[in-house]
């Protein structure tokens, strides 16, 4: 064989097998990750609201949020990009009463 068409069909493979390579990785959005991520950001919000209002002693602890999500349903995979995430956010407000946003 030709060694200019041996490194062009060596290259071609391995060109291959990495665009192959790459498009196997793994998600970077989870459930787990979501959840993970939307708790403390919306208790740090929740701290920062309240003390613009003068709510005092509220503390991102205090609020114990955290987060229950979903995408799509029963019959879609909770891993992925989308548009169709849901969020169920579990919180104690500075009154001590337990929410759900």
């Amino acid at each position: 064989m030709n060694p200019t068409v041996k490194r062009v069909v060596v290259s071609a493979v391995c060109l291959a097998s990495v665009v192959l390579l790459a498009a196997c990785g793994t998600t970077d959005v989870t459930q787990t990750r979501l959840e993970d991520a939307v708790a403390p950001t919306f208790a740090n919000l929740y701290v920062q609201q309240a003390a613009i209002l003068g709510h005092n002693g509220v503390t991102v602890a205090s609020t114990a949020a955290s987060a229950s999500c979903d995408r799509g349903g029963p019959n879609v995979a909770d891993k992925g990009p989308g548009a169709d995430w849901i969020c169920m956010i579990h919180f104690t407000d500075d009154t001590h009463t337990r929410g759900t946003l």
